[in-house]
């Protein structure tokens, strides 16, 4: 069973905020390309009239601006047009990064649920988190961070290092959970600061949380050294 983790559910939406800027010079380009070449195209049509030099009198008429005029409105319809083209293909993008995509993740059948939840109940660690990230994105059931982090929990309870770092960044952020900051680092440490995402979350707690998370993450490591012994023993009598 692969480990699901919250904040790698959105790869389609992230790479369009990512791509958007490259997007939008690539079409600032083409704008700029097609202004180019249509100056171009109206300079043609002032110095001559389909391959005739307009100097000569046969074929033109220094005295009518008829055709400098034409040339003007043709090139303004160009650049508006050009203009209200880039501007909606930007307008396009921005309303596109606004609704994330499907993910790969949120691809979850029936059975593949059913399975994972019967497992979770069963006291399956890794399933608990799986099911609490399920929750926390709203993938199979009605999003609900609260219960995300009750699964969390019963799963960081076993030492599962990826429920611990996601019970430190719902503690971090509040979500599902109140905000507590020392919480937030027992958990960090507990799985591992070198964990993804770990140092980040560490960097913006204050000094003082540190302080008691340090001290909070010792209790936490005491009470699971404690529940792993038991269990050691509870397996030996079997």
């Amino acid at each position: 069973m692969k480990v699901l983790r919250p904040e790698n559910t959105s790869p389609r939406s992230r790479s369009l905020g990512q791509n958007d800027s490259g997007n939008l010079m690539r079409k600032t380009r083409v704008l700029l390309l097609w202004i180019l070449v249509c100056m171009v195209g109206v300079s043609g049509c002032q110095t001559s009239d389909f391959g005739k030099p307009k100097h000569d009198s046969q074929y033109s008429n220094s005295n009518d601006p008829g055709s400098g005029i034409g040339a003007v409105i043709v090139f303004g319809a160009v650049v508006i047009g050009g203009v209200f083209w880039a501007i909606g293909s930007t307008v396009g993008m921005s309303r596109d990064s606004d609704v994330p995509a499907e993910p790969r993740e949120r691809v979850l059948s029936p059975h593949a649920f059913a399975e994972l939840s019967a497992a979770a109940k069963r006291g399956d660690a890794l399933a608990q988190n799986n099911f609490g990230v399920c929750h926390y994105i709203g993938q199979a059931v009605v999003q609900d961070r609260q219960l995300a982090v009750v699964w969390y929990q019963l799963s960081a309870d076993q030492g599962f290092t990826p429920a611990q770092a996601n019970l430190a960044r719902c503690y971090a952020t509040g979500e599902g959970v109140r905000r507590d900051e020392a919480e937030a680092y027992a958990y960090a440490s507990l799985a591992g600061l070198k964990q993804p995402g770990m140092s980040e979350l560490v960097a913006g707690l204050s000094p003082s949380a540190i302080v008691a998370g340090k001290v909070r993450g010792a209790e936490l490591a005491a009470a699971l050294s404690a529940r792993r012994t038991a269990k050691q023993a509870k397996d030996a009598v079997r």
